[in-house]
């Protein structure tokens, strides 16, 4: 087309200041045309991405309103499944206090039963040791009696001697 320009406009000659503005205008609408097929191709390729997208968008959103069924029944076995752990957290909870209490009790029998062992060995302690002096007392006893005795040998061979020699 810019040849066919050109020839006309050598072929025109007092015509050459329009032929110019035509040729510059041409070349502006053909810029023009070039620009919008270029902006034609990127919306084309931009709108096929959307169109991806959305389709993709579209199974996904198909995809999920088939799972939200399952979805809502797994809820509600979740829910289920927590009251009865709630139920049984209740029933331990009422255990474990009763076993508190229970260890409560039993750590009072222990210490009443530390006091009596306590008393016990102290008792016995003191038994010990009076058995211990009652056995020394014994033993002191049999050597007073065996002193005794002695004494009363002596005291009879000395009067024998003494009558033997009178």
């Amino acid at each position: 087309m810019a040849d066919e320009i050109y020839e006309l406009n050598e072929a025109g000659g007092d015509n050459n200041q329009d032929f110019s503005e035509l040729e510059a205008l041409t070349t502006r609408i053909n810029m023009l045309v070039a620009n919008m097929l270029k902006q034609e191709t990127y919306l084309k390729g931009e709108l096929a991405t959307k169109k991806e997208y959305l389709a993709s968008f579209t199974v996904s959103l198909e995809n999920s309103d088939k799972e939200m069924p399952e979805f809502q029944r797994q809820i509600a076995e979740m829910r289920e499944t927590n009251e009865k752990y709630q139920s049984l957290i209740g029933a331990l909870s009422s255990l474990a206090a009763g076993q508190e209490m229970q260890l409560k009790d039993l750590k009072e029998v222990i210490v009443t039963k530390e006091k009596v062992i306590t008393s016990f060995a102290i008792s016995l302690e003191n038994s010990k040791t009076e058995q211990k002096s009652d056995e020394e007392n014994s033993g002191l006893q049999k050597e007073q009696k065996d002193q005794k005795k002695m004494l009363k040998r002596l005291q009879k061979a000395e009067r024998k001697s003494s009558k033997d020699n009178d």
